[in-house]
């Protein structure tokens, strides 16, 4: 749960299944002391290709309340490099029109 948000961040609902095709959700509420108290931030998304040691590929998208608001494709990529790992993250997204 530390990957999903700040500390002391209500964090209602995360899950995660790792594997092709598998989910992953996390719903948020904001805080009191924020422009949305009390919102929900939802991010929804599933597993499109996994190769150990190599690459993970997600497709996901945002919403805030029963607004969505963006998808993404994500890469992560891990190319042994020395003693370590060459991580490289690729990230394009879609922000839609009216979201704000």
């Amino acid at each position: 749960m530390k990957w999903f948000g700040p500390v002391g961040w209500p964090l209602p609902m995360c899950e995660m299944d790792f594997r092709v095709g598998g989910a992953e959700r996390a719903l948020y509420r904001f805080k009191a002391n924020t422009p949305f108290p009390g919102q929900t931030f939802t991010n929804e998304g599933v597993f499109l290709d996994i190769i150990a040691e190599r690459r993970i590929v997600i497709g996901s998208a945002m919403a805030m309340g029963d607004n969505r608001f963006s998808a993404s494709l994500v890469t992560i990529e891990f190319v042994p490099d020395g003693a370590g790992t060459k991580l490289t993250c690729t990230h394009h997204g879609s922000f839609f029109e009216g979201a704000d």
